[in-house]
Formats: structure tokens, C-alpha cells, sequence
């Protein structure tokens, strides 16, 4: 396999991006004025664009936010002194550059993501953090497994149902509670604690967090449902992978296969439903931004 080329965020890269999106904003505009694309597709256009050139080209270069309330503070701060045009805090760790061995942007990566994010006219505040009162699931996508989606879930368990005291779990049934009352009933298949674990199935899940690529590695594969997440009657591949922190002492991580009907019990689930509509208010604030940048700069073009 080829060598992950690194594109750390240099100005030329910032730079280079700006007029790239100024030219394919263009190319758009063309596009609706000689009636190849209706209005519709034309915001969709305009949307798809700053998803290219603002948030996947920082993926690409390394870069992520912090999504906490004190890394936003920290962050406002930063925006502020760079605003006046002085040094920004090298204290401040609000933001995540995979590239560097502890994870920790420069103040040289930070002052050109406040680069980026004043051309596309984003104010600190569409980044503010969700109010922690509001319950956010857990849900983050693993990878795609054959024709299958995986979901790995946080579930801070606060009862196992007798799963790690039990002598031989393997065949039988256990209800775990999370911190929320969540219930995952969960039905042991296999019990890998003490188990080679080279080649096994569904056993190793590779994705990518804040920190950097992570590595799980099950202790116990069953299968079952999970309260918030799946429908109670799955079919098809039922399989739940268990981790354990605290050196085996607790259950904190779940990951599953997802299908159609899980996709919409978890996007149905009730408990969840306060943070869709604010991260969808927060959302359309970013939209309205972008197509009101996109009508200023084409105004501007042509004056």
C-alpha cells in the first residue's frame, strides 16, 4: 500500500483553496444563468462545495475541531487575538492536527484555519458546542463490512446484568444498562478474553478519531439489540462486539451492524431528538451563510 502522502495546512494550501472555491463558484453561476441547472440543484451545488473546500480539505490536511465547551472558550480567544493581529495562545489545544505526534495543532495551523474560516464567513459561534444538558448518542461509523454498515457506540455501563462475573457467559443472555437507562439484551457467542485473536472475524474494527487512527479489539462477540440504537427483532447479521476498559472491569464500548431499520429506529429514537433539531438549526446557520457568501461574491463579480 502506498504511503499516506501528508498535506499538512501550509498558507499555499489556504490559499490555493480560496481561489479554487472562487472558481468553481463561478462555474456554478455560469451554469444557472444559461439554464443548465435549476435553483435547487444549484444550492446543492453551492452546499457540496464548501463540504469539498472547507471541511474535507481540513480533513485531508489533518484538522479537526474539539467539540467541548472548554476548547471553545479557548478557541473564541484565539479568534480574538488573531482578530487584533497578535500571537495566539501556544496553550490553547482547541484544535487536532493528526499529523503531529501529540495530536496538537500549531499556532501556524490555527491561524490559517481562522484563515479559511473568515473567507467562507463563519463566525466562532456556528462551532459552538452543543449545551451539555442535551443528550448526544454515541454512534460513530467504523467501516463499512462487506455489504454491511458498522457503528461503534460509547455505552458507559452501569449494570453488566452479571456478565463479567459470570464463570461461562458463552450461550447465555444479559441486559446491560447505560448511564442514560439504555438497555443492550445481549446473548454471548463467543468469549475472547483469553483467545488468540488473529484472524477472527469481526474482531478488529480500524477507524479514525480526533487522536488518530484507533484499533478495538473485542473481548466478547454476541449477538442482540441495543435500546436507542437497533430495533429489538433484528434479522439478518445480529452481531454485537463487546469491549471492556478499566482493565476488563466494565463494559464502555459496543459496535454493531447496522441495517435499514436500525438506521431509522436510531434516528426515531426519542431521546435523541433534542440534539438532531439543534445540530440541523446549527447546520442550516452554516447553509445560510455559504449561499449568502456564494450571492455576495458573484454580486461583487460582476459589478
Amino acid at each position: 500500500m502506498a504511503e499516506e502522502k501528508k498535506k499538512r495546512l501550509t498558507e499555499e494550501l489556504v490559499n490555493e483553496q480560496i481561489q479554487k472555491s472562487i472558481r468553481e463558484f463561478e462555474r456554478i453561476k455560469r451554469s444557472y444563468d444559461n439554464g443548465f441547472i435549476t435553483e435547487n440543484e444549484r444550492r446543492v451545488m453551492i452546499l457540496n462545495l464548501f463540504q469539498k473546500n472547507f471541511w474535507l480539505f481540513l480533513h485531508d490536511s489533518g484538522i479537526r475541531l474539539k467539540k467541548d465547551c472548554d476548547s471553545y472558550l479557548q478557541f473564541v480567544e484565539d479568534y480574538r487575538l488573531y482578530q487584533k493581529g497578535e500571537d495566539l495562545a501556544e496553550s490553547a489545544h482547541w484544535l487536532y492536527s493528526r499529523f503531529d505526534q501529540e495530536h496538537i495543532a500549531t499556532t501556524e495551523e490555527k491561524r490559517l484555519f481562522f484563515v479559511l474560516m473568515d473567507w467562507f464567513c463563519l463566525p466562532p459561534e456556528v462551532f459552538e458546542p452543543l449545551p451539555e444538558d442535551i443528550v448526544k448518542p454515541e454512534r460513530q461509523y467504523v467501516h463499512g463490512y462487506h455489504s454491511d454498515t458498522v457503528y461503534g457506540i460509547r455505552f458507559d455501563c452501569v449494570d453488566d446484568g452479571g456478565l463479567l462475573e459470570a464463570e461461562c457467559p458463552v450461550g447465555n443472555t444479559f441486559e446491560l444498562t447505560d448511564v442514560y437507562g439504555l438497555k443492550a439484551v445481549i446473548k454471548i457467542v463467543e468469549d475472547r478474553r483469553q483467545t488468540d485473536r488473529h484472524g477472527m472475524d469481526f474482531d478488529e474494527l480500524i477507524y479514525e478519531t480526533d487522536q488518530g487512527i484507533r484499533v478495538v479489539r473485542a473481548e466478547f462477540l454476541a449477538e442482540g439489540c441495543i435500546e436507542g440504537y437497533t430495533v429489538k427483532e433484528r434479522v439478518g447479521n445480529i452481531k454485537i462486539l463487546v469491549r471492556l476498559c478499566d482493565n476488563g472491569k466494565k463494559v464502555n464500548w459496543l459496535a454493531y451492524y447496522s441495517s435499514m431499520d436500525d438506521d431509522n429506529e436510531f434516528y426515531n429514537y426519542p431521546l435523541w431528538q433534542q440534539y438532531f433539531e439543534s445540530e440541523h438549526k446549527q447546520e442550516a446557520d452554516i447553509q445560510n451563510r455559504v449561499i449568502s457568501l456564494y450571492d455576495k461574491l458573484m454580486k461583487d463579480y460582476h459589478e
